[in-house]
């Protein structure tokens, strides 16, 4: 096993620029400190890690001058250097040092470097997560290059690009441990960072004219002068942590929510409380792939809802942001209708080629008004009859006047404002059951004009029934609409209806053509979507161009790439791994759906299961991740993360099996509220 130390150093130092070429003990601060750090018994090369700067030529010169290896890189993204140089010298632990720590000390070294190597561990420091801290200056971090890779995948902000393991120490994603020898001596400094702190470090060496001097040595030198001690003690340990997570983060915390804007969320799937009321983040503030950092300064791997169901492709994915950044460039709207529309239009029938025209909204809700309005316009009838979910509109919520629409919607769903004079002309249905679709035809009080139904969501098409749909919507002038918000884009790599061979009249994308960003269309025949003249429909934000351009991105990645695939392939690995590790401690748990969007729970009765959730959630973001009840897919979800994401599935499971073999109320267990997942 290759044990390489990186000495991260630069001349540009804000605050003491320079100081890796003062003058210490006969020799430079850097040639200093790696004459103590070459006695380690455990590093087998040591490499000086600088950046690309021209300021930076002369430590370059001073290396070749002392004959050791050198790794020119990136000056901001301190942790990117790292991953480099580690790659370029062949490291398999990487010793991390700085260079304002010219007293570091190999015994301390070996010290982390043997513990993370006899433990099997991703990261061990003498510094981090200690309750006994040495001084200031003697930090030692010791890690794997494997952990090193995937900490550069995660670190999505600045703050955690510049100080290089803020991954390891400040998530619970990785296989940590610590040194603590046993005595505080936090209270002393030895880091080089002010001219106060030369002066403790020069008083230091010149006591002893030798770089032989151990820790414990060191340490009995400044408890012996007070006087010395006191120089720097002033000096605030890690202060630019602070400052630099600062930079990262927004001025609002998470309550602030909850009293600006109204019931905590325009979206109910994306309250805290439908997971952990009073843990569950409330706020992102930057995403990218599956990584969330969140207020707080908190890291998250997402397993969770993916932006419930938009963000197929992953967060902040590049194809499509940079096409919505060359059209904010560009204007993003002016006094008249964007070109990009007509693009936009075409790519989608070029991937369901029966469509004929189209128009667009910005929302998947207003899409399937839309739709219906266009649908009772063509067929002169009101009344209309649904299955599953579409939107919080007026004519969908009526029918929760007269029926539970728990296997559509939620039951006892708050409808306070919505016109009761609409409760007969909205009517479910139960998807699958032809004699109650016709039952519900034939015993509706308005003539039914309108059919709209979702083809799939947690199972495969029912190809019979779509087919009887059909006939019996041909058959009594009913205009059908197929709503593929939620399915479109996702269990394939175009419209579900067009495996079945069934079409509708009119049909709803929205969702996953816009990878997160508001677009949504309805397609249609020519005779259908003509109607759009005889009835009143306009908005200003349908003119928009973002949407079009994220939607034009999407559709052009689809039609390259087998997105559908790779969403049921990660989708799968992470439902076996939730399946094997409950057999493991023998839960009995079921799941519902396709490999590319499922739910799952305990087989147990509803408040048991609530409970259990609750708690295992609360584990999960323990461990840094995000994940519930619901998974959807998406292409953001690192094959390189699973071992992480199995691990803690492990240890949620294993202390939920405890929970349960002691027979008690669950509920006693939960640490920030019971979940109301399902409850508006």
């Amino acid at each position: 096993m290759k044990v390489i130390a990186i000495i991260q150093a630069r001349m540009g130092s804000s605050r003491l620029p320079g100081k890796v070429m003062k003058k210490l003990g006969g020799a430079t601060v850097l040639e200093y400190l790696i004459s103590r750090i070459s006695k380690s018994n455990k590093i087998n090369k040591i490499v000086v890690a600088t950046t690309l700067s021209e300021k930076d030529d002369v430590i370059e010169s001073h290396a070749k001058e002392i004959n050791v290896n050198l790794f020119r890189g990136s000056e901001e993204n301190v942790l990117e250097r790292y991953a480099q140089a580690a790659e370029e010298y062949k490291a398999d632990v990487i010793v991390r040092i700085t260079s304002d720590c010219p007293l570091a000390d190999p015994d301390l070294i070996d010290d982390c470097v043997e513990m993370l190597i006899d433990q099997n561990l991703d990261y061990v420091s003498n510094c981090n997560h200690v309750e006994n801290l040495l001084p200031d200056g003697f930090d030692v971090e010791v890690f794997t290059k494997k952990a090193l890779l995937l900490a550069k995948k995660i670190s999505i902000t600045s703050s955690y690009k510049e100080h290089v393991t803020f991954a390891f120490f400040k998530t619970g994603l990785f296989s940590i441990g610590s040194k603590d020898y046993g005595k505080d001596y936090s209270n002393l400094r030895i880091t080089l960072d002010y001219e106060e702190d030369y002066e403790v470090i020069k008083s230091i060496v010149d006591s002893r004219n030798s770089s032989n001097l151990s820790w414990r040595e060191i340490i009995e030198f400044l408890t012996k002068n007070d006087h010395i001690a006191k120089i720097n003690r002033h000096i605030i340990r890690n202060a630019s942590w602070e400052l630099s997570l600062n930079q990262d983060n927004n001025s609002y915390d998470q309550n602030t929510r909850d009293s600006l804007v109204a019931n905590s969320s325009g979206l109910l799937s994306k309250r805290a409380d439908q997971f952990s009321p009073k843990k569950w983040p409330k706020n992102y503030i930057k995403a990218k792939g599956q990584v969330v950092w969140a207020e707080g300064s908190k890291m998250y791997l997402d397993y969770s809802i993916g932006g419930i169901g938009a963000t197929t492709l992953g967060f902040g994915f590049d194809h499509v942001d940079n096409k919505v950044i060359e059209t904010i460039r560009n204007g993003s709207a002016s006094s008249l209708n964007s070109a990009l529309e007509l693009e936009a239009s075409q790519k989608l029938i070029d991937a369901v080629p029966w469509i004929e025209s189209l128009r667009f909204t910005r929302s998947g809700g207003e899409a399937t008004t839309l739709a219906v309005r266009l649908a009772r316009a063509h067929s002169k009838k009101d009344a209309i009859l649904f299955s599953g979910y579409h939107g919080w509109h007026d004519w969908y919520l009526a029918a929760a006047f007269e029926h539970k629409l728990g296997n559509h919607l939620l039951d006892n769903i708050p409808i306070s404002g919505v016109p009761k004079a609409l409760s007969k002309t909205s009517i479910p249905f139960d998807y699958g059951d032809k004699d109650a679709f016709l039952d519900k035809i034939d015993s509706s009080e308005e003539p039914i004009g309108v059919v709209i139904l979702e083809p799939m969501r947690y199972s495969n098409p029912d190809v019979s029934f779509l087919d009887f749909v059909r006939k019996e919507c041909d058959k009594r002038n009913i205009v059908l609409i197929f709503d593929e918000i939620s399915c479109g884009f996702r269990f394939n790599n175009n419209a579900v209806h067009l495996e079945t061979g069934i079409y509708p009249d009119m049909v709803v994308f929205s969702k996953s053509i816009g990878n997160g960003y508001p677009i949504a269309c309805i397609g249609g025949k020519k005779e259908f979507m003509e109607t759009t003249k005889d009835t009143f429909i306009s908005s200003t934000t349908h003119t928009e161009s973002i949407g079009f351009a994220a939607m034009i991105a999407v559709l052009d990645y689809y039609s390259k790439n087998n997105v559908s695939e790779s969403l049921g392939k990660r989708g799968k690995v992470i439902k076996d791994i939730l399946l094997s590790t409950a057999i493991k401690y023998e839960l009995d748990i079921q799941i519902k759906g396709l490999d590319q969007l499922w739910s799952w729970s305990f087989n147990c009765d509803s408040d048991t299961n609530r409970a259990l959730q609750t708690i295992h959630t609360e584990n999960m973001l323990k461990n840094s991740i995000l994940f519930s009840n619901r998974f959807y897919s998406t292409l953001g979800i690192d094959p390189d993360f699973y071992f992480i994401f199995e691990k803690a599935i492990d240890s949620s499971f294993k202390s939920i099996k405890n929970i349960i073999n002691k027979n008690e109320d669950p509920s006693k267990y939960i640490e920030f509220g019971l979940n109301r997942l399902g409850i508006y």
